[in-house]
């Protein structure tokens, strides 16, 4: 009557359940360790700067600007369309006409001049730095004015303000004052 009881009360199918189990289990890890991808390499031959890809303050200060305010802040609604293209839209007031263009920049027209000029930089791209001003095509000075959230030049090159505000992540856009207050 005690047909396959083992030692301490282990049934002997019990035993090899178990044992193959394990077998298993040590096979099945011995082929991950086997199977699995090699650490990556860089071959001798790879010329890409890995430094430098990672480097991101460096590479925004090589970067082309964005925006070449200086060609059109402050010229007619005609001179300004020659740069920046036809507008998305455009909406009149009182005394204003505001027009949203491509590569996210925004200007009213004031007597028929580019006067008010809002430029929105990419979300969490740029430090909220002076160097900022090489963005839109001017040399990097020192802010007149700056806080946690913003910085402004008060006058700049013959403009009323540029002033460029973010927040932690960084600049959120410029804007702009030529003249008119």
């Amino acid at each position: 009557m005690n047909q396959g009881v083992g030692v301490g009360g282990v049934n002997s199918k019990n035993i090899g359940v178990i044992i193959g189990f394990l077998l298993l289990l040590g096979g099945g890890g011995a082929w991950y360790l086997w199977q699995r991808a090699p650490a990556p390499t860089v071959a001798a031959d790879d010329a890409f700067d890995y430094d430098r890809a990672f480097d991101r303050e460096r590479l925004e200060s090589e970067r082309a600007p964005l925006w070449l305010v200086r060609d059109f802040a402050g010229h007619t609604r005609a001179e300004a369309e020659i740069v920046l293209g036809q507008p998305w839209q455009c909406a009149a007031a009182l005394e204003s006409v505001r027009c949203t263009y491509a590569n996210d920049v925004e200007v009213v027209y004031i007597a028929d001049r580019a006067d008010w000029l809002t430029l929105r930089f990419e979300y969490g791209r740029y430090a909220l730095e002076p160097a900022l001003l090489n963005l839109l095509g001017l040399k990097a000075a020192r802010p007149d004015r700056q806080d946690a959230v913003s910085m402004t030049w008060a006058p700049l090159g013959g403009w009323r303000q540029l002033q460029i505000v973010g927040d932690d992540n960084g600049a959120l856009f410029a804007r702009i004052k030529v003249s008119h207050e």
